[in-house]
């Protein structure tokens, strides 16, 4: 049984994004759904209160846009509808991949997300 009969999936959009001079465009839009972790709240260090939201998305392998990036998604973005304030944005940071050891097949694709709107944030794809 693999992780996503396991949980609960939830729809996301995934953003094929094109670094310009300008700043980030979105090239394509993948509707999918995965499993979403959504973490947002007040935290408190040394007195001081500040938002923070994190979130992650575990990524069917088998996704087309995954072969379209050689299976790099750093630096691009996903957009999650939250609740009816309306979608957020957010910015991949990481992956890791998760595999089923026992049979040796990759099940997952786990990317740690920041939420971050996609015209303000500094790029990190790969320049062609």
């Amino acid at each position: 049984m693999d992780v996503f009969t396991m949980f609960t999936t939830s729809d996301y959009t995934f953003l094929e994004l094109d670094s310009k001079a300008s700043g980030n465009v979105i090239i394509q839009e993948y509707n999918t759904n995965g499993i979403v972790k959504l973490r947002d709240g007040m935290i408190q260090t040394d007195n001081v209160e500040a938002y923070e939201s994190t979130a992650s998305v575990h990524i069917r392998p088998s996704e087309p846009f995954i072969a379209s990036l050689d299976g790099n998604l750093v630096g691009h973005g996903i957009r999650i509808q939250k609740d009816a304030n309306g979608p957020q944005e957010y910015r991949i940071e990481g992956q890791v991949e998760g595999y089923d050891y026992n049979i040796g097949k990759l099940e997952f694709i786990r990317v740690t997300l920041k939420r971050e709107r996609i015209s303000t944030w500094p790029s990190d794809l790969p320049l062609e």
